[in-house]
């Protein structure tokens, strides 16, 4: 077998295979054929341009590079996801993924891109050599056994379905107002335009989606839940204008639904302030953690853009 490896854009038949090969990772319990199904008909892996490396016409690595638009100190960048990075496991420890990585980023880089994330599942020194920034990444948990009910509903503020209020795509302006207001003012975020909130919609078919609405009847902020086993996990969450007071009565009304259900916990990805910390115990990411790379000499990663990662919703994960 030769050390050559021929990296390029996945035909058909190299996706899937590449989706074959990372079924030793990402299984999430599925059989090998259900596995692949489901990666084929998944929103998040179809928006994605794939990069195999080959060894004698034979898919051993493979990455997905995902569209992203992000928010720089106010400016609009377009930017990439770099997701689903694998290596067969005979043959890893030659660096492969990272000639991949090094592949990818010129490509996008001449297609606009200026900003790339990750996500990473492994010791972030990797990545920190490829140029990657380690950024502050947090996940907590709020029992509700500790929760006294009921308490947000006794001054009216409440959890409204969103879908009692019409269909998401009649509601996506909204939800983005909010959004905005409280996440488009940081150092950096994600910027969703009307067709990211669509597939956001699309790749969480299962998402609750509730409206925070106060005692006047305003919708003051949202919230997209999921429930898993036991658990009520926060996928996305904005509060108009970022007001504190308002977040914490919105994520307290989270956790009292949880306990309402039944359930033991809910949390998820939250930044780690005082209004979140005392409720969650936040500890840092041991995975998924968020790793930020300028593509852009003009776009200088500061101190100020590298804290506001910790904002990041997990629903925008790749």
């Amino acid at each position: 077998m030769t050390q050559f490896l021929d990296i390029h854009l996945a035909n058909d038949d190299e996706r899937r295979a590449a989706h074959e090969n990372c079924h030793d990772v990402w299984s999430q319990g599925l059989p090998l054929a259900a596995h692949v199904a489901h990666r084929e008909c998944s929103a998040l892996h179809q928006s994605a341009r794939w990069v195999v490396g080959c060894l004698d016409g034979r898919v051993v690595a493979a990455l997905a590079s995902h569209p992203l638009r992000f928010r720089w100190h106010g400016r609009s960048y377009p930017g990439i996801g770099i997701a689903s990075v694998h290596t067969l496991r005979e043959i890893r420890g030659l660096g492969f993924a990272q000639r991949m990585i090094r592949w990818i980023e010129p490509f996008e880089r001449q297609h606009g891109a200026r900003l790339s994330v990750l996500f990473c599942d492994i010791d972030p020194r990797y990545y920190a050599r490829l140029g990657y920034t380690l950024c502050p990444s947090h996940r907590g948990w709020a029992s509700t056994a500790s929760i006294d009910l009921p308490h947000v509903g006794n001054d009216g503020w409440r959890l409204q379905p969103a879908e009692t209020t019409g269909t998401f795509a009649a509601q996506i302006a909204a939800f983005a107002e909010i959004y905005n207001s409280d996440h488009a003012r940081r150092a950096f975020s994600v910027e969703r335009t009307t067709d990211y909130w669509q597939h956001l919609a699309d790749r969480l078919p299962e998402a609750e989606r509730f409206w925070f609405v106060s005692p006047a009847g305003d919708r003051c902020g949202y919230v997209w839940l999921r429930t898993e086993t036991r658990d009520v996990v926060i996928d996305d969450h904005a509060v108009r204008d970022g007001v504190d007071a308002n977040r914490s009565k919105l994520l307290r009304a989270v956790v009292e639904l949880a306990a309402q259900r039944g359930l033991a916990r809910a949390g998820g990805w939250l930044p780690a302030v005082p209004l979140t910390d005392g409720l969650f115990g936040l500890e840092p990411r041991t995975t998924e953690i968020t790793m930020l790379k300028s593509l852009d000499e003009a776009v200088v990663l500061d101190q100020a853009a590298i804290a506001a990662c910790d904002w990041l919703q997990e629903i925008d994960h790749v």
